[in-house]
């Protein structure tokens, strides 16, 4: 087992804040931080291994890249996930890979971080990305409780690192390890993650091919029940990331029709285009 040391919550940029504050508390304990990257936006580092772990990446990050080495280099049998966010200029080629039916796309990402598939357009790696960072950022203060390893890494706002592997252990506990590529022994020995045990990211292709955008709008909806859900992308079994109480709602930006369902969405944060997701059935509107 690796031994536990707490990482230092960094500082939150103001910009990753939510931008409504009539949300409810949404916890995230440590079952529904490995859920949500298990229904996050992964690739893969071996299709066909067994068992798997998530790493929590940034494509310009020198770490991430450092991890992905030390653990191609190796004999093992984990499907690495990689879920990138924060792209920058790294997006179409996240995107690419995200497409390829290659058994290692997180190589074939780092092998030509400038590659472009001509089939789709930039709105399609800007919807990725920002499922995936919804889905980080959303989460962030909850890694800190699960967190071992060191503290080095690229930082990122909001209390953890990149890169931080998230796995299931033999113990049935949960760890999110900071510097992973120091603990490649560890995580082999103590992973129990199954790799079948996520759904299929292939759900998300026609979405990302669509890439289809919001229908503006100024009408309000609130929710009808208690622990409403907003979600990561308007996709069933997309990540969980807030909850809103009986008859309170966030200022919606408009709603969406896709996958045979009505969806209202709304800004994640302050400074970015990125939505969270509710369906519409759960709302009611005046």
């Amino acid at each position: 087992m690796i031994s536990r040391r707490y990482f230092m919550v960094l500082g939150a940029a103001a910009s990753l804040f939510p931008k409504f504050a009539i949300a409810q508390d949404m916890q995230f304990p440590p079952d529904v931080v490995l859920g949500n990257l298990e229904k996050a936006v992964w690739l893969s580092t071996n299709r066909s291994a067994p068992r798997a772990a998530y790493v929590v990446a940034a494509p310009w990050c020198p770490y991430c890249k450092q991890f992905y080495d030390a653990q191609a280099a190796r004999s093992h049998d984990i499907d690495y996930r990689f879920v990138f966010m924060d792209f920058r200029q790294f997006g179409p080629a996240v995107t690419n890979a995200y497409f390829s039916d290659v058994e290692d796309q997180v190589g074939l990402f780092y092998n030509d971080r400038s590659a472009r598939n001509p089939a789709l357009s930039p709105r399609s790696a800007e919807l990725l990305g920002q499922i995936n960072t919804v889905t980080g950022h959303s989460m962030a203060n909850h890694f800190r409780p699960i967190l071992a390893g060191t503290s080095t890494g690229s930082a990122a706002p909001g209390g953890f690192a990149y890169p931080t592997v998230v796995q299931r252990e033999q113990s049935g506990s949960i760890s999110a390890i900071l510097g992973g590529w120091m603990y490649l022994d560890e995580i082999e020995q103590s992973n129990s993650g199954d790799a079948k045990a996520a759904p299929d990211t292939a759900r998300y292709g026609d979405l990302l091919r669509t890439a289809p955008r919001v229908d503006r709008g100024s009408r309000n909806y609130f929710a009808k029940a208690a622990d409403t859900p907003y979600f990561s992308a308007p996709i069933g079994n997309a990540p969980q990331v807030a909850i809103i109480g009986e008859g309170s709602g966030y200022k919606a930006a408009g709603t969406m029709s896709f996958g045979g369902e009505e969806w209202v969405a709304v800004l994640a944060f302050t400074s970015t285009d990125a939505m969270q997701w509710g369906r519409m059935t759960d709302f009611f509107t005046q």
